[in-house]
């Protein structure tokens, strides 16, 4: 019986062992980072990825071509926040069906629960040859904040690492960056501990300048991408002509409306493929995937302004933007003399965006309105800053000017 029992504690030992080094190994396995990334077996190189989510940029004109600088700033700065970011790696000139080579993810605010602001680097580790062929360019697709969006249950199933580039040209989302069916705006200030989502889609990097042995190595030689956001932001100004016979003494807002049928019911998480050759001057990259997509049709309905935030200034017209104004210098001096209204973060549209603003002179009066127009200029409305400046002059005729300017400026002001 002694003998039994001394056999059984052995075997008990020799399970506990066992399971202990699965249960060590499985531990191990569950803190790696989630890279699908080349082994450690002499022929992996390294590159070092810079992405910026707010870069300095020439970019097209709002109102007239000879408008210089004509982008603007986060504001607030979480509009550039990264609190995790993916990234995709496809050999170039390789079809829709193909798997990406190399895929990195990571959590910059799992660090110390903040979040990147503006600026993010990783190391990317990847084989020299593919299938025996040395590996001459790359393609990146490049996703930040992608749990701000519904991505995740469009591409339910999918391994990350291995999905296609076909699965990432065509990935929409179409929750939360809309419209309710009340009317209401889904988001109107970025989404707490997520952030704006923020992508690109970089093709024909050549990487016999960048690569590198070491990680070390390869910060010398790094790769800078500037990033745009997948949703632009609408908002509105409103001032009165001062003086006992200006007639706007008591004049306010009783509501804005956006037209129906304006904003798909779906955006691309993406936006189009661009060469690296030309990308770094191409900073308000858009998407024209859009084929016959269908469109939201509820109206988007936006608070109105009561008389007492309506700024009263003496000249109403010098609130317009100057032609030689830069953009942000506009907006500088519009949040800080003007102050804004009902402020959206909403999905990309590939059509102009139409609506009125309706108000009245006085309480009990009849209620006016004003159409206006932001064009689109044919291209989709990606990671812009949408401006409706509403001025009442005197006897109290309403105008209005729009403003459409690439949002990426980066600066130290705000």
């Amino acid at each position: 019986m002694k003998r039994y029992n001394s056999t059984l504690i052995k075997m008990t030992r020799r399970l506990g062992m066992a399971i202990a080094a699965l249960l060590m190994l499985s531990t191990m396995a569950s803190c790696s980072d989630q890279d699908s990334q080349a082994p450690a077996t002499g022929d992996e190189a390294y590159l070092n990825l810079s992405f910026s989510t707010a870069s300095a940029t020439t970019s097209r004109a709002s109102r007239a071509e000879n408008i210089g600088n004509n982008e603007t700033q986060a504001n607030p700065t979480a509009e550039s926040d990264i609190h995790s970011i993916k990234v995709w790696v496809f050999k170039s000139e390789t079809g829709a069906s193909a798997n990406p080579i190399a895929y990195k993810e990571d959590t910059p605010s799992a660090v110390d629960g903040k979040p990147v602001n503006g600026n993010y680097t990783l190391n990317l580790r990847f084989l020299r040859k593919i299938n025996g062929e040395e590996l001459k360019n790359i393609d990146l697709y490049i996703l930040a904040n992608s749990e701000s969006t519904n991505m995740a249950d469009k591409l339910k199933g999918k391994d990350l690492r291995s999905i296609t580039r076909a699965d990432l040209q065509k990935v929409t989302f179409d929750d939360p960056f809309g419209i309710t069916a009340e009317g209401k705006a889904q988001t109107r200030e970025v989404p707490n501990g997520k952030g704006l989502p923020i992508s690109r889609a970089i093709t024909n990097i050549a990487i016999a300048d960048h690569v590198a042995d070491t990680e070390i190595e390869a910060k010398d030689k790094g790769i800078s991408i500037p990033l745009v956001r997948a949703v632009s932001k609408l908002h509105f100004y409103f001032a009165r002509k001062t003086g006992e016979d200006a007639m706007t003494e008591n004049v306010k807002v009783t509501r804005i409306e956006i037209d129906e049928n304006i904003f798909p019911t779906a955006s691309y998480v993406f936006p189009d493929e661009e060469d690296y050759a030309t990308a770094d001057a191409n900073k308000a990259a858009t998407s024209n995937k859009y084929g016959t997509p269908s469109y939201v049709a509820t109206p988007l309905k936006l608070d109105g302004v009561e008389n007492a935030k309506i700024k009263a200034v003496a000249d109403p017209l010098a609130y317009k933007r100057g032609e030689a104004e830069t953009a942000q210098d506009y907006m500088n001096r519009m949040n800080k003399e003007i102050g804004g209204h009902n402020l959206s973060y909403l999905r990309e549209t590939n059509k102009p965006i139409t609506g009125k603003i309706y108000y009245q002179l006085a309480d009990g009066g009849s209620v006016k309105s004003q159409g206006f127009t932001i064009p689109s200029s044919g291209n989709a409305i990606r990671n812009r800053e949408l401006v409706v400046y509403g001025y009442f002059l005197q006897g109290g005729a309403l105008c209005l000017d729009w403003q459409v300017m690439p949002w990426n400026k980066v600066t130290s002001e705000i």
